[in-house]
């Protein structure tokens, strides 16, 4: 089945600068590592989001849109939650994050 899934400007443009953000930080060594990484979290969002079940967003999400939901993507001992809404069948990813970050409003 193929879903259309968007990312906002936003979460682009923080997946962006969180390749660099690796590396600089030590989790990575290589900026090539870094992008793969990232690079997985994105395609399983997009080749997993209609599969996976949905929970509603806690109240402190909702401030990135109304009726948001999210699923969770786990890499490593990292748990990434990902935000969005479905209009017209299409997944607007609004928001991302992790567990190390934002776990404790879940």
């Amino acid at each position: 089945m193929s879903v259309t899934v968007e990312f906002s400007r936003d979460v682009t443009l923080y997946l962006a600068n969180l390749a660099r953000i690796f590396v600089y930080s030590g989790y990575f060594y290589f900026y090539e590592n870094s992008v793969k990484y990232i690079q997985g979290i994105i395609n399983e969002i997009i080749l997993t989001i209609h599969l996976k079940p949905k929970k509603s967003a806690p109240s402190y999400f909702l401030r990135y849109g109304k009726g948001m939901l999210y699923i969770t993507c786990k890499r490593n001992r990292t748990t990434w939650y990902v935000f969005f809404t479905i209009e017209e069948g299409v997944y607007h990813i609004r928001y991302i994050t992790n567990n190390h970050v934002a776990g404790h409003h879940f």
